[in-house]
């Protein structure tokens, strides 16, 4: 009996379940306002009672009309005497794209449909009665007829009477176009027809990638503020409101590029282009001077600036760093730079050409295309210093010359002198000359013992520079390079040379200068170099060798065993 009891209950609910989710599907559909204005949003709201999908609600048929905003799905489930209700609510944001009146259309929610809704969509005021309305969004562009990849400036304006709680300000949309912000945001206030606004002004700019017409759409507003209609309120939580806001709608022409054009396309106001050289600028053989040129322009981004053509004679070497780019606005102008270092290293003495340098852009005031130049120059290479100072003062061999003896008369008349005068007169001078010999002998024997530790030291302090000089050449460290090479020049060399460039002119040390060199030009052009411390340090030991072996040659003696490292 009992259990015959507990099946027919479980029976009743089941029953009562299967009747709650047959009841037949009902859909509504109603909105926030009706009229609105131009530049306000409408919030569709849809709602369906039973069991639907959360993904049926589809918006492809309010795009004739309205430009469609985010859409929000909530659901709801209520369970009154074993009936059980669901509810989804679709929340969508319609912006109406002109004035007039408009219908939404019928939406269809799993077989079932709304009904249509008509709306009236009343223009925006005008300045005159702006300071009726506590918030609103203005927008401009500078021009509206420009070329393609030409820049536009778009200024939006958020006008605000009162407070807000929270809220945001989205970008506008354009097709075929890059929209980039420029600059941070402007906060002031100001007075509009007797009205005190609060100001945000935001600058963009437009660069259109494509010819043809298009329409920029309008940054919306959203945000919530106090509810001024009634003084209720939850604990410590004001009621607030949300009001939404869009600007108008803008077109913007967009031509093609001309025809003429041939080559590069850089369309602006304003394009120049300038060099600058070191303060102490001297054109030496085999010394790197370094060449700038900054290319300006304005209206246009880092990215679209083109390569600066550059062009150098045949008797030069170039090591071009890498190039460097920056924007910045200045009084409300959008300037971009982008700056190109060549390092230019003369291989032949005498007068050189630098050709000019072009840069042709288009001019959109003028409509013309106009070229930003650097004229050609011509400078004077001058020797190195060492070379200069060996052609200046050639060598001369120098022959002492022996002055012709005078005819003296003698003091003593040797013809009548007696015999054993002359027998001691030479035995005096060969005493003296024995004498000689002896003194001769014991200064060598005693000097020869000091001077070997002497040169042993000079020899010690040698290899010591060398290692150091090595070392640096492994890390390639020109500034601790410098001195140190210069030491081991002035210590292999013989000379007390008085800079390292001097140095490097000998012409024993020819092999260094050119390592040397493509180490200065690796600081330039790390890429192209062919630079490396092993040969380097191979030339070294190589003239090290060939100097110590012509000593060797000249002095009569043998090798050293174990020659310096």
């Amino acid at each position: 009996m009992v259990r015959t009891y507990f099946n027919g209950l479980i029976g009743l609910v089941l029953c009562l379940l299967f009747t709650s989710r047959v009841i037949a599907l009902e859909v509504t559909a109603t909105v926030d306002k009706n009229p609105v204005l131009l530049d306000e949003a409408i919030t569709l709201i849809v709602k369906a009672t039973g069991d639907v999908d959360r993904e049926a609600f589809q918006s492809d048929s309010l795009l004739k009309d309205f430009v469609v905003g985010n859409t929000s799905v909530s659901s709801q489930t209520q369970m009154i005497n074993f009936d059980t209700t669901r509810t989804t609510t679709w929340r969508t944001i319609l912006f109406p794209k002109q004035e007039g009146t408009f219908t939404i259309p019928s939406i269809e929610i799993m077989g079932e449909r709304t009904q249509p809704i008509d709306i009236r969509v009343l223009p925006v005021p005008t300045t005159s009665t702006q300071e009726q309305r506590d918030f609103f969004v203005t927008a401009e562009l500078d021009r509206n007829r420009v070329y393609v990849q030409q820049h536009v400036t778009y200024t939006v304006k958020l006008y605000m009477a009162t407070n807000i709680e929270r809220g945001s300000l989205q970008s506008p949309e354009m097709e075929n176009g890059r929209i980039e912000q420029v600059g941070d945001d402007k906060q002031y206030s100001d007075i509009v027809n007797g009205k005190r606004f609060q100001i945000i002004e935001r600058t963009f700019v437009l660069i259109p990638e494509q010819s043809g017409q298009f329409t920029i759409q309008a940054p919306i507003f959203s945000g919530e503020v106090l509810a001024t209609n009634t003084r209720q309120s939850f604990g410590f939580f004001n009621r607030t409101r949300n009001i939404t806001r869009r600007g108008p709608l803008l077109t913007l022409d967009v031509k093609p590029i001309p025809s003429s054009i041939d080559g590069a396309w850089l369309p602006s106001k304003y394009v120049e282009i300038t060099e600058s050289w070191p303060d102490n600028k001297e054109f030496v053989v085999g010394e790197p001077i370094t060449r700038t040129l900054t290319l300006t322009v304005e209206g246009q981004t880092e990215e679209q600036l083109p390569e600066i053509p550059q062009i150098y004679p045949p008797s030069v070497k170039t090591y071009q760093d890498q190039a460097e780019t920056k924007s910045a606005q200045q009084e409300g102008r959008i300037l971009a730079q982008r700056i190109e270092s060549t390092a230019i290293i003369p291989t032949q003495e005498g007068s050189m050409v630098l050709p000019g340098v072009e840069v042709p852009w288009f001019n959109v005031e003028t409509q013309q295309i106009e070229v930003a130049s650097i004229p050609a120059k011509t400078v004077q290479v001058n020797p190195a210093v060492g070379l200069q100072t060996s052609q200046a003062a050639p060598v001369t061999t120098l022959s002492p010359s022996l002055p012709e003896p005078e005819e003296t008369q003698p003091l003593v008349d040797t013809s009548q002198a007696s015999p054993s005068i002359l027998i001691w007169q030479v035995l005096s001078g060969v005493f003296a000359l024995l004498w000689l010999i002896t003194l001769a002998a014991w200064w060598t024997g005693r000097t020869a013992p000091q001077q070997a530790p002497v040169k042993q030291r000079r020899n010690q302090t040698q290899r010591a520079d060398k290692k150091a000089l090595l070392a640096a050449l492994k890390q390639a460290d020109t500034a601790q390079l410098q001195p140190l090479l210069w030491q081991w020049l002035n210590d292999t060399l013989g000379q007390s040379f008085s800079s390292l460039h001097d140095a490097l002119a000998h012409p024993e040390a020819h092999e260094i200068k050119m390592h040397y060199a493509a180490l200065t030009a690796s600081k330039f052009s790390p890429s192209t170099s062919t630079w490396t411390p092993d040969n380097f340090a191979q030339a070294i030991t190589t003239l090290e060798k060939k100097l110590a072996t012509r000593t060797t040659q000249e002095d009569g003696t043998l090798p050293s065993l174990y020659p310096a490292a």
